[in-house]
This record gives C-alpha cells, structure tokens and sequence, in this order.
C-alpha cells in the first residue's frame, strides 16, 4: 500500500479550513479553502442565517463544554470531527466553518491517498491526524497536513458496511471483518483485543462505532456476508469494555424470545448508524431497524409470520448507558413490509432550553419524542 499526495497550500493547519471526502471506490481526497479575509466567519458571532432567513443559534466549539466523560480525544479537538456525527448529540452539523457558500467554488485540491477498498462512513479527523477504515478492514491513519501514511492495521476481513471508526483513550476501534470489533493502537495501529459480537454466521456487524466513557457502542443486524435476513437471526446492541474489549452489555431489539412466532423464517432489528447520547440524563438513543422478511413470502404474505407490531424495530429506543436498560421506546413504524429502517437518532436543545430527540429513517417520517418518558411530541 502507497499513500500519494499533493501540498497545494502552506499555511499552518490553523488557517486553513478542510473538506475531507471519502470516494467510494480507493482515494481519500482533501480540500482546502482559499478564503480571504472577508470570507471568514466572525467566531464571535452568536448566530447564523440558515440561507432561507431563520436564524439559527451557534456556540463557539472552543467554550461549549465537552463531557467529562467524553474521551481526552474530543475534548481536546473540539473543532474537530472526531466523532462519527460530529457530537455526541449526532447533529453531523458545525456553524463554524470557514467555507460558505461565497468561496465553496475557490475549494483547492490539498492531497489524495489511496486505500485498499471501498469507504463508507464519515472519516475522523483528530488534531492532525484522518483515520478511516476501508472495506477490508484496515484502520488506516493519515497525516492531516500532507497525506502522508502514518500506519496501517491489518485487513480483518470483508464488510457490506457502514463501517468505519471511533477514537477514544489512546485506541482507535472499527469493525473485525463482519463478525466483530476491534481495537488498534492510535501511534502504531497495532491490534490491541478483538471481540466476535455476531452468533450465527449469517448475522453481521455492519455500524461505525462510538466511543464514551470508557465503553464503545455497536450493534450486530440480521445481514452479513453469508446471508440475508436468514430465520432466527436478530440486531443485538452492545457495549464494550474499551480497554479490554469485553461485553458489558447487550440489548436484545426483537421483543420476542421465539422471534414473532416464527424463528425459522422470521428475523429483524440492530441498528446500522451510531447512536446519539445523552450524558445529562445518562441515555444512549438508538434506532432500531426493520423486521423481516418483507413483504413475506409465498408461505407468509404480507409478513403473516409475524403477526403484531414486531418490536422494538422501527423504533426509537432509549437505554440506560451503564446497564442497557430500557427506558422507554417509541414505534415509529409497526409490522412494517418495506424495509424501512429507523436508522437515525438526534438530540436537539431547543431556544427555550427543552430537550428533543429526533428520529428517522428510510420511511420518510420525522418524530419528536420527549426524552425523558419516551412521549411523542409530534
């Protein structure tokens, strides 16, 4: 493996302002702006134009309190993209650029490195280093300046995806092949532990994790490599030890011991997107996936093998972080025939201080849901 780059700008890192892009198919491609002066963002400015007239209130990432709980990684790189959406609210947003719509067509191409396969998740940027994992499971670690291959882990195996990683206390973690997590040291890319979370070998792990508080979240789902939505398969969420790698906790998604009545046929649930967290409450907010099969089979049209709403997929789910408890969930979709995830969590703070998270999915239905019992607000 080779990493080739072009430096096309020389001011420090602190001047420039970077778009990183993931290609699908093999390169990493970074871009810089060109900004004059007059195009910069006043970083004292308290609030921004959404473009169509709303104003919308922003905070400068330097005085916005991190969590204490958050990894010495996110609190030290607040401007950074060192979570997979961008906070641990999963906003995936930030009012602080440099790049607007007055200099985005100035964007200059700064480096390309090249990668082993595909990618599939947002990379992390982290003080001067890009970490992304590709399709065959090597972590690769960039230097943010010049393109230049830090180090590379070794490939674990083929993955669907998403796939793709989070940073925490001194480690970098992905995903191990289809069936696992990883973690990697973050100076050498050395492996560290592995833990296989899949039990069948139709099941697969195919979700960026996230890291906090010493413990990194991912989910397994009812689809890998070696098979589609097979009987009896279910998306089990987890929690891993950091530092070891051992499973804390698990949370079960299908509601159903014997899976809806019919496990030789009926499978569902996990959770392909990381999920958003709640440190005040101290609640991680995940969004459950569809069940299956759908729309049914000639056997069992119209799911008919699983009669009832089929929880908890399609819902919203709030655990407590700790121990994976329930707290409460809210069904966006029931018995649902059309594959229509609820892959996505948000907590949004509102102008009069209330709390909201916000799910959706592939069923193009947004909810409002209050986080403290699970009512929905809208």
């Amino acid at each position: 493996m080779h990493t080739a780059h072009e430096s096309t700008d020389a001011r420090p890192r602190s001047q420039r302002n970077w778009v990183l892009m993931g290609a699908v198919a093999v390169t990493i491609v970074m871009f810089a702006t060109a900004c004059s002066q007059d195009d910069s963002v006043d970083s004292n400015e308290t609030t921004q134009t959404d473009g169509v007239g709303v104003t919308i209130p922003t905070s400068d990432p330097d005085t916005e309190p991190q969590p204490e709980a958050a990894p010495q990684e996110v609190r030290d790189n607040p401007k950074d993209w060192a979570l997979p959406g961008r906070d641990y609210a999963n906003s995936r947003a930030t009012f602080d650029s440099l790049i607007s719509t007055e200099n985005v067509d100035r964007l200059e191409e700064v480096w390309r490195a090249e990668v082993g396969g595909a990618l599939s998740t947002v990379p992390l940027i982290v003080d001067d280093t890009v970490y992304v994992q590709d399709s065959t499971g090597t972590i690769y670690a960039f230097d943010a300046e010049t393109g230049d291959m830090r180090w590379q882990s070794e490939p674990s195996g083929f993955n669907i995806g998403p796939f793709g990683v989070a940073v925490a206390d001194g480690r970098v973690f992905g995903l191990h092949g289809s069936n696992g997590i990883v973690a990697v040291d973050i100076d050498s890319g050395e492996e560290l532990w592995v833990t296989k979370i899949t039990s069948t070998p139709t099941e697969g792990v195919d979700i960026q994790p996230l890291a906090y508080d010493g413990v990194v979240l991912a989910s397994t789902v009812p689809i890998s490599i070696d098979g589609i939505y097979r009987g009896g398969d279910r998306g089990i969420l987890h929690a891993l030890d950091a530092e070891t790698g051992d499973v804390l906790w698990t949370f079960d998604t299908v509601k159903s011991e014997d899976l809806w009545g019919n496990p030789e046929v009926n499978s569902g649930g996990g959770s392909w997107y990381p999920p958003s967290i709640d440190p005040d409450r101290g609640l991680v907010y995940w969004g459950v996936a569809n069940p299956a099969p759908f729309p049914g089979t000639p056997e069992f049209p119209n799911g008919s093998s699983r009669p009832g709403p089929n929880l908890y997929t399609n819902s919203a789910v709030a655990l407590d972080l700790s121990t994976g408890g329930l707290r409460w969930y809210q069904q966006v979709i029931s018995h649902d025939l059309f594959d229509r995830d609820l892959v996505h969590t948000m907590l949004v703070t509102l102008g009069d201080g209330s709390d909201v998270v916000v799910a959706t999915g592939k069923g193009g239905t947004v909810v409002g849901i209050d986080p403290d019992g699970g009512d929905l607000l809208w």
